[in-house]
């Protein structure tokens, strides 16, 4: 990690985070034309206007780096970018679409952080898979346990109670010194 990162704590209106979700949505496709061959697009959860901070780059290297153990060989091309709209890793991978999104599941229900990160993964027509698509439930809310579009639709939970159940995995996390 970059501890000198110059686009750490940095707020973004929500026009920068909507054109950064362009460029990336551009990226990705551009990725499967060239490699023709499945995407993973890692996110990390970052509730208000700050969307890079250390603890973001904690949980995106970490969550790469069990991307990266699990695919191996597999993976054909790889790119991080840390700007103030987010942690974002993009790698293509040699492999079946719908095995791809069922590891990646696996990561994110089974890693310390992987509730923290969002692992789409992108077949050859741009689409993300659906958990549904692979057999899994839809993701549930970090505080209650119910549907998390429905909790973030609602705004069930404020910004304060979601960054501190954020925070109380992450301090986890650290305390058992699973970080690399």
């Amino acid at each position: 990690m970059n501890k000198y990162n110059d686009n750490l704590n940095i707020p973004i209106t929500l026009e920068q985070l909507l054109e950064a979700k362009e460029c990336r949505a551009r990226t990705q496709r551009l990725l499967i034309d060239k490699y023709r061959l499945p995407l993973i697009s890692l996110t990390i959860m970052a509730v208000g206007q700050v969307k890079l901070t250390s603890d973001t780059i904690l949980v995106g290297d970490a969550i790469l780096e069990q991307l990266k153990q699990s695919f191996n060989d597999n993976i054909v091309y790889t790119c991080v970018t840390q700007l103030p709209t987010g942690y974002n890793a993009m790698l293509v991978v040699n492999g079946d679409v719908f095995d791809i999104k069922r590891t990646c599941v696996n990561i994110e229900h089974s890693h310390p952080l992987g509730r923290l990160s969002d692992i789409d993964v992108l077949g050859l027509d741009y689409i993300p898979l659906t958990r549904q698509q692979v057999g899994q439930p839809a993701r549930t809310c970090l505080m209650c346990q119910q549907d998390a579009h429905i909790c973030v639709r609602a705004k069930t939970h404020s910004q304060q109670q979601l960054n501190q159940c954020i925070q109380t995995i992450i301090t986890a996390y650290q305390s058992k010194d699973n970080h690399v």
